[in-house]
């Protein structure tokens, strides 16, 4: 008789709902999951469930409406949606004390288990049946935590948003099973009153199933689960028993973004599987009838996702998109030639334009020459072939000839990559749109649609021609020219903006491919302008030895979690974060503000600093002295390398570093967040300025810089006190001076001009001035000089040289040199002190 009621009950919802009465119930389905090759390589249907706000985290089928159930966990609701994509009703999770649901599962009527993530916990709840069809969010009624925290039941706690990831329900056994999203990606079963649990498998990473993503059942099955993971993505069928998975599946759910929930239902004969995934991504298959597949019969891209495809290129901008400042393809794996070098007779340093000309000239690469460097402080070009592993150097922009690959939306760019199409031969496409008529063309936005909607594969780009033509592709492979189409992306792949331009929404980088700390969590959490200065202060010995250099951090606004990359391999969809770039300058910035170390400060004389070196990516550097360089770039001895620091010109060189295995060296602008370097020896470059006084001969032909505190004390153009004096009179004037401790003095003996100077920073050539270092209780001793030459005829006795003018595109180089003064700035203020 309750049975009957019951049922009773259930159909007269259905007729409410508008929906054919169903018989079946929770756990009497009547079918169970045929092996999954039977549902085939390709989803009946592709959508996104747009009556679902967000954030779609698991689905369940009820057989008793017919309707599917589906959580958003960032909003905390639960939907009733009847497929499509009509909403029926909605309900309110967290008034009932859910804050982060990831799963759904039907129980019977209108009864539901649901997981909350933190802590890793399981409720049970009634959504009523809605009246207004969802126009106002409900409120669930016997809201009940069954089950929480894994620790009280002898279990480590689950980490911080790493709980439950999915749970269903097994009627027939009154058992609820669970699995943990990682850490470790386990396998529980929890008895009806939530007292008792055990696991099915301690950890199904041992079995390559890193993280998880949803759970359900299998129809009427008591004996198996099954089980979304979203890294290595798939599908898989376990044993209950055994804790084994007896069956694999891949195919279309290798191309959605982040695959979160599964359910399997029957209506009139057929089987369907129905897949969610973030943000409202809807994937549909049917099975086979006539199909007569063995289990785990899928095979190749069936059974595993492919590699995903990444272009090996390097930086793709080209010089008018601005290139990839303080960029450098790796020089060690890609081959090159370094065409300009400073200080070179046989290939002197260049412009920026004949850099560019050499790569599209190039005669002196093994292949075609598909990119460039230039350093525009000193000049210097590298042209590739190819670039490979591409990493931070201060001192560079790269460029490409060429921008090989696609990342242009239709919103962001109306005219695409214009005159691109995917190799048809090579890539996954189909043709959705003809010229034959005007009924079978279509406009761009419509070609955009259709690749949205197609459902025999996850359309990623689209090409568009000029007379209607309309292709999708699943890949791009071997893009190339076609003069009649523009070439677009769906979501461009690659996150380039930083923290003041708002980051890329739901993005991070691969986590298992990309070296990575979480160093903000919802135990210790932190704001986004500290997520931003974790990144910059990232280094092995506050990140567990896991990021060298952080170049990339994600935020969640809702935990304030926090991850910084090194790098950002394979970025893809991430439902809660978003990802930001760190800018070299404003890592730069944000390390002056930490107070960054000033370096060694000991000479070669006091022995340098072993196994040291600045660091590189942080501080303005060159390096002169390469083994795998021609000269004059190659190798050099440690007295070639201190000379190289002294008489460095594109920077006031404080700092220089030599390998005496490679005879390699380094030099350095300044020398902040010093490292450990088994190869190197690391050494403070001396004091400049002339070291000389008057009784050791001076410095000749030399002056200190006038950015020194100095007073022009004698000048042939002024009257008397300051006019015209000897050089004994300069010395006087030297020792004698009030104003400031005079530490230096320069003389001109053919006008009888003499400078007064407190330091002699950037000490420079000067033909009519000849330069002491003051000595301490000096008495002024005669010294002859021989006059300085008389200047050329038509030569101004006293040119004031402009500096030559930046190319515009050196903005980049423009910041670096102010941060190079900045840098020097901090070090001298700090050696003061």
């Amino acid at each position: 008789m309750k049975h009957v009621a019951f049922t009773a009950a259930a159909a007269l919802l259905c007729v409410l709902h508008g929906a054919a009465v169903h018989a079946a119930l929770v756990g009497s389905e009547g079918f169970t999951v045929p092996p999954l090759a039977c549902f085939g390589t390709a989803p009946v249907e592709t959508y996104d469930m747009s009556s679902v706000a967000s954030d779609l985290s698991g689905v369940t089928y009820n057989p008793e409406t017919d309707t599917v159930f589906v959580v958003n966990n960032g909003a905390s609701i639960a939907y009733e949606i009847q497929l499509p994509n009509t909403l029926k009703g909605r309900w309110d999770l967290k008034a009932a004390g859910i804050v982060d649901p990831e799963s759904i599962s039907a129980m019977g009527g209108r009864k539901f288990a649901i997981t909350d993530e933190n802590p890793a916990s399981i409720w049970t709840m009634t959504l009523p049946v809605a009246t207004d069809s969802g126009a106002a969010v409900g409120a669930v009624t016997g809201a009940t935590k069954v089950f929480s925290d894994l620790s009280t039941a002898g279990f480590t706690k689950a980490k911080e948003n790493l709980g439950f990831e999915g749970v269903t329900w097994h009627s027939a056994t009154n058992t609820f099973y669970a699995v943990q999203e990682m850490s470790p990606t386990a396998l529980f079963k929890v008895s009806g009153d939530g007292t008792t649990v055990t696991t099915v498998t301690a950890d199904l990473k041992t079995q390559g199933m890193l993280i998880s993503g949803a759970l359900t059942r299998s129809g009427d099955a008591t004996d198996e689960l099954f089980v979304i993971i979203k890294e290595p993505k798939g599908i898989h069928r376990i044993n209950i028993s055994t804790g084994l998975s007896t069956e694999q599946y891949a195919g279309a759910v290798c191309d959605m973004g982040q695959p979160e929930g599964i359910t399997f239902y029957k209506q009139g004969t057929d089987i369907f599987m129905l897949l969610v995934g973030e943000p409202t991504q809807v994937r549909r298959f049917k099975a086979d009838p006539s199909c007569t597949a063995a289990l785990n019969a899928t095979t190749g891209d069936l059974y595993k996702c492919p590699e995903k495809l990444v272009a090996a290129v390097g930086c793709e901008k080209t010089k008018a998109d601005g290139g990839c400042p303080f960029k450098r393809c790796n020089k060690v794996k890609t081959n090159h030639t370094k065409i300009c070098v400073l200080d070179n007779k046989e290939s002197p340093s260049c412009t920026e334009a004949a850099c560019q000309a050499h790569c599209a000239n190039s005669t002196k690469l093994d292949g075609t020459c598909t990119h460039w460097s230039y350093d525009v402080v000193e000049g210097e070009c590298y042209v590739f072939a190819g670039c490979n592993d591409i990493k931070f150097d201060a001192d560079y922009v790269q460029y490409a000839m060429k921008d090989y690959t696609c990342e242009k939306t239709l919103e962001a760019f109306p005219k695409g990559c214009e005159k691109r199409r995917c190799n048809k031969s090579k890539s996954t496409n189909a043709k959705v749109c003809t010229d034959k008529n005007s009924t079978t063309t279509c406009s761009v936005s419509e070609c955009k649609a259709k690749c949205s909607t197609h459902s025999d594969f996850a359309c990623t780009s689209y090409a568009h021609s000029t007379t209607g033509e309309c292709y999708v592709f699943k890949d791009c492979i071997d893009e190339a020219d076609e003069s009649d189409y523009n070439m677009y992306v769906m979501i461009d792949p690659t996150c380039e903006t930083d923290m003041t331009a708002g980051g890329c929404k739901q993005r991070r980088c691969d986590k298992v491919k990309t070296p990575n700390a979480k160093v903000c969590t919802g135990a210790a959490p932190c704001t986004l302008g500290e997520c931003e200065i974790k990144c910059a202060n990232s280094s092995k010995a506050n990140t567990g030895g896991a990021v060298e250099s952080c170049d990339y951090f994600a935020y969640d606004e809702t935990d304030k979690d926090c991850y910084v990359f090194e790098g950002c391999a394979n970025e893809d969809f991430s439902d809660d974060y978003f990802l930001y770039t760190l800018p070299y300058p404003t890592k730069v910035k944000l390390k002056l503000a930490l107070g960054a170390t000033a370096g060694c400060s000991k000479t070669r004389a006091q022995g340098g600093c072993t196994k040291r070196r600045c660091d590189k990516n942080l501080n303005v550097k060159n390096k002169v002295c390469d083994k795998d360089d021609a000269k004059p770039g190659g190798s050099c001895s440690m007295d070639q390398c201190e000379l190289k620091c002294k008489d460095h010109t594109a920077f006031k060189c404080t700092h220089w570093a030599h390998d005496a295995k490679d005879n390699e060296c380094y030099l350095f602008a300044t020398c902040l967040d010093e490292k450990d370097s088994g190869d190197y020896n690391l050494f403070k470059m001396p004091d400049q300025g002339c070291s000389k006084t008057r009784a050791q001969g001076g410095c000749t032909k030399r002056r200190c810089a006038k950015s020194n505190t100095y007073n022009k004390i004698c000048d042939k153009d002024n009257k008397a006190p300051t006019g015209s004096c000897s050089v004994d009179q300069c010395e006087l004037k030297c020792k004698d001076h009030t104003a400031f401790k005079c530490t230096h003095w320069a003389h001109d003996i053919k006008d009888n001009e003499c400078y007064l100077f407190a330091g002699c920073l950037d000490e420079g050539d000067d033909g009519d001035y000849n330069l002491f270092k003051m000595a301490t209780n000096t008495t002024t001793t005669p010294l002859t000089l021989a006059p300085a030459p008389a200047p050329a005829p038509g030569s101004p006795a006293d040119q004031v040289l402009a500096p030559a003018p930046v190319p515009s595109s050196a903005a980049p180089r423009s910041l670096l040199s102010f941060y190079a003064l900045l840098l020097a700035a901090l070090v001298g203020a700090l050696a003061v002190l």
